[in-house]
């Protein structure tokens, strides 16, 4: 929330002293995007685990180990399979009742 909380705070100060400069920006809405890397993804989602999930979305569980740890770099298409695969274990998971 800090970044949020920094923009408003600037917003703020430019809307009360009129010293617009630089940040003209705060003038319309905005969004900001955030995205994973695959090691910051599992760190962050610690509780899964890595060789399970592999093998839920048809991955090597060492090579997916590897993107956890940082030691590999996955390229875009393999990013785009792993994301797409835990996108699909979330809808699956979305539809559980109990």
């Amino acid at each position: 929330m800090a970044l949020f909380e920094a923009v408003d705070s600037a917003r703020e100060y430019v809307e009360e002293t009129g010293k617009w400069g630089d940040y003209s920006v705060f003038k319309s809405d905005f969004e900001f995007g955030y995205r994973y890397d695959l090691s910051g993804f599992f760190k962050t989602y610690d509780f899964f685990d890595v060789s399970a999930l592999a093998g839920k979305i048809g991955l090597n569980a060492s090579l997916l180990r590897r993107y956890k740890s940082g030691l590999s770099k996955a390229e875009p298409k393999q990013k785009e399979r792993i994301e797409r695969g835990i996108h699909n274990l979330a809808k699956e998971l979305s539809q559980v009742k109990f």
